[in-house]
């Protein structure tokens, strides 16, 4: 299993790109019953897993039961929407690590420059002038 965030959300793009509503109804009721019947092993999965670290117990249980209620259409409809969504973000995403591979993991720094004196001219071009 990939360590860094990335390599996970790649996975769980494609995982997700390649599910029907069946495989996710039931891979949702298999998590839920790992929460309900094994906790400690649960606990260790969601501590692995970077999207989920700052979710407390009692709001994994209401998200899980929530998605093993839904029906297929629900489902399906939910589905679409997030591979939608994952069309769009995975070249963005890639472009993303390209660049900060390029500027040697100081792309964030990059942005963040570019991003205040952004904000700095626009500051001076509305308000200051």
């Amino acid at each position: 299993m990939p360590k860094d965030f990335a390599s996970q959300q790649k996975m769980a793009m494609n995982m997700m790109n390649n599910m029907d509503a069946k495989q996710l109804k039931s891979m949702m009721e298999m998590q839920r019953n790992m929460l309900k019947n094994n906790p400690a092993m649960f606990e260790q999965m969601v501590k692995n897993n970077p999207a989920m670290a700052g979710l407390s117990r009692e709001d994994l249980e209401k998200r899980l039961d929530m998605m093993a209620g839904m029906d297929e259409n629900q489902l399906k409809s939910m589905m679409g929407m997030a591979q939608k969504v994952s069309g769009v973000i995975t070249p963005v995403m890639n472009a993303w690590q390209q660049f900060d591979r390029l500027v040697c993991g100081q792309g964030k720094n990059i942005a963040v420059a570019g991003a205040a004196i952004f904000v700095y001219y626009w500051i001076d071009y509305y308000f200051m002038s």
